[in-house]
């Protein structure tokens, strides 16, 4: 089976369009000490462009900052529920558009913050961090951060799902992955130092219904063959009871970067 994760097209990325409301409903938010490091880190921020805001599961904390945000997103039904959210902040600046339309558009605009929840990975470009940097000003920050979910297989109803994903499709397996695309070279060869990694991890339960519910919001799960996830679904339903409980534990990956002081500012 091809690695479907390394496989972000425009075929994949089109099916958020189908499943905006499911995603803002289902989909994790990210735990405040998060946000207490990204603030700590970056100090006082005027200004900021968010990469792909999706439905605004990470926005919220950044407009009540105060901070003036652009917010980019290719998929109209996305954007619609953010702006349903923030319309009312005055901060809250939303386009209609792909990061690569955005910098087409507007090399020349300067941020003081450019951050990206779980959406780096869907710029196709490979100057990407370059990119991103030429629209940050001096001593101004890049911020990314995603959350995947690890399986805890820790008592029989996790093994059970185990063993069901070897058997369907391994390859979308939800555990801890020791290989990283993080490589602290590539940042300082975009302008940036002061380079900072961290994790942060929170358990997570779902009934049986929800996790199946939650795992149709991922692209990668819906661009699977249908008969295969069908046939992966129903073999849940029936090796766990509806009220059964799968517990997980919710890893969020940030790192934060500051745009090197004596870069020039264009």
């Amino acid at each position: 089976m091809q690695d479907l994760y390394k496989m972000r097209n425009d075929e994949m990325s089109k099916s958020f369009n189908k499943i905006a409301k499911q995603y803002d409903k289902l989909r994790l938010s990210y735990p405040l000490e998060l946000y207490e490091e990204i603030f700590s880190f970056c100090g006082k921020i005027k200004t900021a462009l968010e990469i792909g805001i999706g439905t605004g599961k990470a926005t919220k904390k950044f407009l009540e900052s105060g901070i003036d945000v652009t917010a980019i997103e290719p998929s109209f039904e996305m954007l619609n529920i953010a702006c349903e959210k923030y319309n009312s902040f005055q901060n809250f600046h939303p386009l209609i558009m792909s990061f690569e339309e955005f910098f087409s558009e507007n090399s020349h605009q300067k941020f003081d913050l450019v951050f990206a929840a779980s959406s780096f990975q869907w710029i196709k470009r490979d100057d990407r961090l370059n990119m991103i940097s030429s629209l940050i000003k001096p001593k101004g920050f890049f911020v990314r951060f995603k959350t995947t979910t690890i399986l805890q297989n820790s008592s029989v109803k996790e093994k059970i799902l185990y063993d069901l994903y070897e058997k369907f499709f391994p390859v979308f397996l939800p555990k801890e992955v020791a290989h990283t695309s993080f490589n602290e070279g590539d940042y300082i060869a975009a302008d940036f130092d002061q380079i900072m990694k961290k994790k942060f991890f929170r358990l997570v339960s779902f009934k049986r219904d929800e996790y199946i519910a939650f795992i149709n919001t991922y692209t990668e799960y819906l661009c699977l063959p249908k008969k295969l996830r069908d046939d992966f679904e129903y073999a849940v339903k029936t090796s766990v009871s509806m009220e059964d409980q799968f517990n997980l534990t919710q890893k969020c990956a940030l790192i934060m970067a500051r745009k090197n002081m004596t870069a020039i500012d264009n």
